[in-house]
């Protein structure tokens, strides 16, 4: 049985991630600067293309075929 992940998926995940990430980014920015609402604009800046950036990465590892195993369903109803 093959498994695929399909793109809305892969949106969501990217999504959840990048909320994640975008916090971190402005704590981390917030340490360096000590300035919030500048931070803010680098991280905000910076979510969008790096939101691409892993889905597409998301996409193309999900063609690799390397690390994967086929499971089967061995289970008798």
């Amino acid at each position: 049985m093959k498994h695929v992940e399909v793109r809305t998926r892969s949106i969501v995940k990217a999504i959840t991630w990048k909320i994640i990430a975008l916090l971190l980014s402005w704590i981390i920015l917030y340490i360096f600067l000590g300035e919030a609402r500048e931070s803010f604009k680098i991280a905000a800046v910076v979510a969008p293309v790096s939101l691409v950036a892993y889905y597409l990465h998301e996409r193309v590892w999900n063609k690799v075929h390397w690390g994967k195993e086929a499971v089967h369903n061995n289970t008798k109803n």
